[in-house]
């Protein structure tokens, strides 16, 4: 019963985490949308250039926040591996 909380629990933050990461996404498309409109200098293919580079970010942004997590998860394992190691070889602990 503790394992299914635990999952709907990862499934929570996951799903929160990349809701956040649109709602980041939106403002920044949002952003640059009214800065190219608002800027007299700049015509349809830079607007578009910019937008698309825009968008592109949140991607990126949420991959490196994934592999960060992946590799705390990875490190607390090889730690609790470690620590196992060390107490089934010290002496006098069973």
């Amino acid at each position: 019963m503790a394992f299914g909380y635990a999952v709907q629990s990862l499934l929570l933050i996951k799903l929160t985490m990349v809701a956040r990461f649109n709602i980041l996404s939106a403002v920044v498309v949002g952003l640059t949308a009214l800065t190219c409109l608002l800027s007299p200098g700049v015509d349809a293919s830079m607007a578009g250039f910019a937008l698309a580079f825009a968008s592109s970010i949140q991607q990126g942004l949420l991959f490196v926040v994934r592999r960060f997590v992946q590799l705390e998860q990875s490190m607390v394992a090889l730690e609790r591996i470690n620590e196992y190691d060390v107490r089934k070889n010290t002496p006098g602990t069973s």
